[in-house]
């Protein structure tokens, strides 16, 4: 799924998918790879796409059985072991009944718990009985409250399988890293309530005449481990799971006003200018280094040193030819991914830059 510059129907997607969304407490011993009859297999929603996971469903004792989504499938595939590409390998053959039998003397040898997340009928996780749930609606609901209050307005705003991310603007607040090359401040939300990676609030920097735009360090980092949870079905009602993650959200909201901050922001205008007195001694040679880094394909590396040969020879050409490279990806986390590691090369953080 996905939304782009949409806030309404993402806000409505999030609440939709809160409401029939499930947390399951399982041991680990009670959990099953079983594969559907054809009958269960042909009985799926015409709309929705076929996927290798829907081979094989996860059964829970007490609760059923359902179908994966791709994450939720590679995440079974480490909690046993198994490598991601056997895993899908075996799928792709059509061998469904060896990838169960896999899973399951796997999964037989372990005594632990897992919370299973579940939405749509599908299981969208499995993940340790520790895990702490930043889920996506609260989060954005959170987000866009303290956005008002700093006027700032949604750049754009993406859901993805995995991920959440938020990306604000100050249109009220411009500054000029040169004369005629304005840039407007404000930040970026990320968050992944199924376990691939934590909730980041991070400076974001938008570049009006191209734009394109650059993401700042990391100011939270927060990792999504809690209390033991019980073995159940995690059912909260709304002021119960506000009282047990009030702590956790002050902090939240704490970091997205700090991060608002216009000193904190203005500080990464004045970095972006100080990059444009740092000259590259061997573009071309920083450029090899960076496609490297970034597993770029050989057309791509050709389209960096394009963007990089319009901007001039300096870490300030570089990090915008990144940026302007990552609006080309198909692919939000890849664009993300350029953005961030500009934002790292703005640091000195990354050591391909040889400057004179």
């Amino acid at each position: 799924m996905r939304f782009r510059e949409d806030i309404v129907s993402l806000s409505r997607e999030l609440e939709r998918l809160k409401a029939s969304s499930v947390d399951v407490v399982a041991a680990t011993k009670d959990i099953e790879a079983v594969v559907p009859q054809a009958s269960e297999q042909n009985s799926q929603q015409p709309s929705m796409p076929k996927q290798l996971p829907d081979q094989i469903h996860l059964q829970i004792r007490n609760y059923g059985s359902y179908p994966l989504t791709h994450h939720g499938g590679l995440q079974l595939a480490d909690k046993c072991g198994i490598p991601r590409k056997y895993y899908e390998a075996m799928l792709n053959a059509g061998m469904a009944d060896l990838t169960a039998e896999n899973v399951n003397a796997w999964l037989s040898k372990q005594s632990d718990r897992r919370l299973v997340r579940i939405a749509d009928g599908r299981v969208r996780a499995l993940l340790s009985d520790r895990y702490r749930a930043l889920d996506n609606y609260d989060l954005a609901m959170l987000t866009m409250e303290r956005a008002k209050g700093h006027n700032a307005t949604v750049q754009r705003c993406d859901l993805t399988e995995t991920h959440m991310y938020l990306k604000f603007v100050v249109p009220d607040y411009r500054e000029e890293v040169k004369t005629g090359d304005p840039v407007t401040p404000g930040l970026v939300i990320s968050n992944s309530d199924v376990g691939d990676g934590a909730f980041r609030v991070e400076p974001f920097l938008f570049r009006l005449i191209c734009r394109n735009g650059m993401i700042g360090e990391t100011s939270l980092y927060k990792v999504h481990l809690g209390q033991r949870l019980e073995i159940g079905n995690l059912i909260y009602k709304d002021d119960t799971r506000k009282a047990i993650d009030e702590a956790l959200w002050k902090e939240c909201r704490d970091i997205i006003d700090s991060t608002f901050n216009r000193e904190v922001l203005r500080a990464y205008v004045q970095k972006l200018r100080k990059a444009q007195e740092l000259l590259i001694e061997n573009p071309v040679e920083v450029v090899d280094v960076t496609a490297t880094e970034l597993t770029l394909s050989d057309e791509k590396k050709t389209d960096l040193l394009r963007y990089f040969s319009k901007e001039g020879d300096t870490v300030y050409g570089l990090v915008n030819g990144i940026t302007q490279l990552a609006q080309d990806f198909e692919g939000y986390e890849d664009q993300i991914r350029l953005e961030r590691y500009a934002g790292e090369l703005l640091e000195q953080k990354i050591p391909t830059i040889q400057v004179k």
